[in-house]
């Protein structure tokens, strides 16, 4: 089976037969994409299959809508470029309509369109057709043929070359072009008629010529653009079939857009799964093959042990100190505890005096003191008042001398 099928490519169904139906076909048709969708996309559960085969569905429901459109396109395109060639071959027509009037510039106009160029080249045609008949030409016949030309319906001056002699030669070949009371057709001389007969052929040829130019530069992008136009189907039906079909595709893709979003999912889980499950056990080693000796271990170079960090003691608390003092009186009435399980680790002079410092510093409502050297009050958190840094005086570090105003006891005579 050749996986490098295309599941999108419509199928190619076998010859119907003279007995079968165009349903019967459309039924194989779909039959036939199902099926090659289901085989191609491999479901691996239920919803998957309903949504594949469902997308196949719409596919082909697409594929009915392209169809009908493009057969419904192309009589509308022959259609619609039948109208637009009877419309320039009207235009054309009416603007001949100005040869008695103005046979010049009529005609300059008629020379710019290929359709244009068509109908003066049908004329001239009808005028060579007269005079291979042996009818031969008219009056009204030689106006005809003077006007197409450009010139007015009578005798042109002698510089006009071509002019006068389209003249001379109808006169010669055909004189009841000029006179009525000659006989009609070509009783004239027999070099005059072949004259008159090359002249009217040599004027067709210049016109064949000059239509491949004109259709280049006016009918051919005119008509690319009006069969473009009719490629556009506007009638209710095909407006009805193109929302049929956006439909029908809005909704294949969708089926596409779920199925790959339930393999994403299917895929999330897997994974998970496997990274939940447990590790497989070692699969025995096959008889006969020694077990794989294990690799000797590289020591490991010794590195020199870092330095440890000393970490200060922690500073001690208020409640800490006031434990430590009543274990240190003997007061402490706490159940179940002795003072040395109380007691705190015993500390250097230093340490000891450093926590009553810090201690004495973070006593709430403390005054802030004055710096004895700048006179500056003193920043220091929890530093003692100013005063009670001060040097004590003289009187207060002296010894303390008797008051004689205290009262002595009887017999204590103070002058002995």
């Amino acid at each position: 089976m050749d996986t490098t099928e295309d599941p999108i490519a419509p199928p190619q169904l076998t010859d119907p037969g003279p007995g079968r139906t165009r349903v019967e076909e459309e039924a194989e048709r779909l039959y036939v994409t199902v099926e090659r969708w289901a085989c191609k996309h491999m479901p691996e559960t239920d919803p998957e299959e309903a949504l594949i085969r469902a997308a196949a569905v719409e596919h082909v429901r697409y594929l009915r809508c392209v169809e009908a459109d493009e057969q419904a396109l192309r009589p509308r395109c022959r259609e619609a470029m039948a109208d637009w060639e009877e419309k320039r071959r009207h235009a054309i027509r009416r603007r001949a309509q100005g040869l008695k009037d103005d046979p010049g510039g009529t005609v300059a106009e008629l020379s710019e369109s290929a359709f244009g160029l068509d109908w003066m080249a049908r004329h001239w045609r009808t005028l060579l057709g007269l005079l291979q008949s042996g009818r031969g030409w008219r009056g009204d016949d030689l106006v005809t043929a003077l006007q197409l030309l450009g010139r007015t319906p009578r005798r042109p001056h002698p510089s006009d070359l071509e002019g006068r002699a389209l003249w001379d030669l109808a006169a010669a070949a055909c004189p009841a072009t000029v006179d009525a009371a000659a006989p009609p057709g070509l009783t004239g001389p027999a070099e005059a008629a072949a004259a008159l007969r090359a002249l009217v052929a040599d004027r067709i040829a210049r016109l064949d010529a000059l239509r491949p130019d004109a259709w280049d530069r006016v009918e051919g992008p005119d008509r690319q653009a009006v069969e473009a136009s009719s490629l556009v189907d506007t009638s209710p039906e095909g407006q009805a079939r193109h929302r049929l079909r956006r439909e029908a595709l809005r909704d294949m893709t969708r089926c596409l857009s779920l199925i790959m979003r339930l393999r994403v999912e299917r895929s999330k889980m897997d994974a998970r799964h496997s990274r939940s499950a447990p590790p497989e056990p070692a699969s025995p080693s096959l008889p006969g093959r020694p077990p794989a000796s294990p690799l000797p271990e590289v020591p490991t170079p010794r590195q020199s042990p870092q330095p440890t960090e000393v970490v200060p003691p922690a500073p001690t608390t208020i409640g800490q100190a006031a434990r430590a003092s009543a274990i240190a009186e003997g007061a402490s009435t706490l159940p179940g505890s002795t003072a040395a399980e109380l007691a705190p680790p015993a500390r250097s002079a230093r340490v000891k005096f450093e926590d009553a410092k810090r201690l004495r510093r973070s006593a709430p409502g403390a005054p802030r003191a004055h710096d004895g050297r700048t006179g500056a009050p003193d920043r220091r958190p929890g530093s003692p008042p100013l005063e009670a840094r001060r040097l004590p005086d003289a009187a207060a570090t002296s010894p303390r001398s008797p008051d004689p105003t205290r009262s002595r006891p009887p017999g204590d005579d103070p002058s002995r």
